[in-house]
């Protein structure tokens, strides 16, 4: 099993790699222009950061004509 400081650390580097994407979301919501520039990068980064569960559900979400 992992211990509570394994846990604790991955979990930390999720909230990290999440944070652009989070930041950026209402200007992209505000400004579509942004999402190209902003947004869409920052959910690249983040899932390819966050290891392979976050790639799966990338090509999961790509996949999906209705996201």
């Amino acid at each position: 099993g992992l211990s509570i400081l394994s846990l604790s650390h991955r979990s930390v580097r999720l909230v990290l790699a999440l944070l652009p994407v989070i930041g950026t979301a209402p200007f992209a919501l505000v400004l579509p222009s942004s999402r190209s520039a902003l947004f869409y990068p920052a959910i690249v980064r983040a899932l390819s950061s966050g290891g392979t569960v976050f790639i799966k559900w990338g090509q999961w979400a790509s996949s999906r004509p209705d996201l």
